[in-house]
């Protein structure tokens, strides 16, 4: 097999530095373990995913807070192809929408360590942090056991 560079419109992964994104801060909060997002100070919205303008009063006075790393499967199936260029690779795996617990935030998620006949809704599961080849990270979810 030959190893391809891929520019970067084809790569999963986003960019993570300050100099690349504004929300750079939720991808350093990842690397120490921690889910992050952002609240508007104006008027209390708890954005998700995390944004430099609240989507409902459109103010930029944001803070950073922390979220539940554990909650329970909302959803889920199996993606048996049709995979990003990144993840063919991986097929078949699981995704979910996860409901974060004690915030009622549901996030969609990459489920690991699991196969489909052994997800079912109301399924405990955990975050767990996943990092690239090259440094950046990207959260996951998966079933606690």
């Amino acid at each position: 097999m030959v190893q391809i560079d891929l520019p970067y419109i084809l790569d999963f992964y986003p960019q993570e530095s300050e100099e690349q994104t504004q929300i750079h801060k939720f991808f350093t909060n990842l690397k120490s373990g921690k889910l992050t997002t952002t609240k508007c100070t104006k008027c209390g919205t708890v954005l998700w995913q995390p944004r430099i303008v609240c989507r409902e009063c459109l103010s930029d006075e944001l803070e950073w807070i922390d979220l539940p790393t554990t909650g329970k499967l909302y959803a889920f199936t199996q993606v048996n192809a049709g995979a990003a260029i990144t993840l063919e690779k991986d097929v078949p795996f699981c995704i979910g929408v996860v409901e974060l617990d004690d915030v009622g935030i549901k996030i969609l998620s990459r489920i690991d360590n699991a196969k489909y006949e052994d997800l079912d809704f109301d399924m405990p599961v955990k975050m767990k942090v996943v990092e690239n080849e090259d440094g950046r990270v990207m959260y996951r979810f998966e079933p606690v056991k």
